[in-house]
């Protein structure tokens, strides 16, 4: 073997090396823990070392009786919402953006009692392979922060891989979109919230009354502090778990080729007509049973191939 080969050879799994580690290293960089806030959102991300590299700032304020619905997209970037006591619209962007066009990064844009917050996030991912090596060591990190008036009835929010955190109550629609970012909420009023992901989670706590999910992998993880509620679950291989603080008064449908049903034994107990009112066939390929669970007031639907409903005690 002559020397070039050997160069050759030896630069290869060099560069080869470098790329695994890189990956590697910007996959675990991605991973986010659960947050939970038992304080203000707004005080929390103004914080001057929330971010090791602060580039972006950017406070917009609007105030007005007339809107009804906000509508909040981003691609990477984390969205922290709370709820306000008046009619005052505030947007804050705060964090480290890697791209040339910082001034129209955030756009706030109305349309009658309409607002659509949208935060224009270019490409910047530091990997490249069809432009040969560009590697970035500060990668984007940013969070928006919106406090939502009082009068607002439907809240929309969409992202790709950042994280959605909600704090306070609010008697409105919510709906919410992922494709892997997480939505983590605390003390949460709505009557109705929806929520789509691939693989994202859902970890709630709060009284709403009409919850949808739907997910390939993502797990619900609902700790209702209301005993009769509505919801409509449907993942591939995603769990729902739902703790109740209050003995539940539940009809519960629960189809799955080779997920399980666990519930709680205090609810069997506590509850004489909790019981199982029909099963599969044993020569079934799929899991389809009915449970009522006290007076069965409320209605639970859920449909997985092979995740588990789990039915616990706070």
């Amino acid at each position: 073997m002559n020397i070039q080969k050997i160069i050759i050879r030896v630069a290869i799994l060099t560069v080869c090396s470098f790329l695994v580690s890189y990956i590697t290293i910007s996959l675990d960089g991605d991973k986010k823990s659960l947050e939970v806030f038992p304080f203000s959102l707004a005080e929390k991300y103004t914080k001057s070392n929330e971010f090791e590299n602060t580039d972006v700032s950017v406070n917009k304020k609007i105030e007005s009786t007339e809107i009804k619905k906000i509508q909040i997209e981003s691609v990477r970037t984390d969205i922290a919402i709370e709820f306000g006591n008046t009619d005052t619209l505030s947007v804050n962007l705060v964090g480290y953006f890697p791209q040339e066009d910082k001034k129209n990064l955030l756009s706030v844009d109305v349309t009658g009692k309409e607002i659509i917050i949208k935060i224009n996030e270019e490409d910047n991912s530091g990997f490249h392979f069809f432009n040969f090596i560009n590697f970035s060591s500060n990668s984007q990190s940013g969070k928006l922060m919106v406090t939502i008036p009082l009068q607002v009835q439907n809240l929309n929010l969409s992202t790709v891989s950042g994280d959605i955190n909600i704090k306070g109550k609010n008697y409105l629609n919510l709906i919410a979109k992922t494709v892997s970012g997480d939505l983590n909420s605390v003390d949460l009023k709505t009557k109705e919230f929806n929520f789509s992901t691939v693989s994202g989670d859902l970890n709630l706590t709060g009284a709403v009354e009409n919850l949808g999910f739907k997910s390939v992998s993502g797990d619900l993880d609902f700790k209702s502090e209301l005993n009769k509620i509505n919801l409509v679950s449907k993942t591939t291989s995603g769990d729902t778990k739902i703790s109740f603080n209050k003995l539940p008064d539940l009809s519960m449908h629960f189809s799955s080729v080779s997920g399980e049903t666990v519930i709680d034994k205090k609810y069997v107990t506590q509850k004489p007509n909790t019981k199982l009112i029909s099963e599969s066939d044993d020569d079934s390929d799929d899991t389809d049973n009915i449970y009522k669970l006290g007076t069965g007031e409320g209605e639970l639907n859920v449909k997985s191939v092979s995740g588990d409903l789990i039915i616990k005690d706070f």
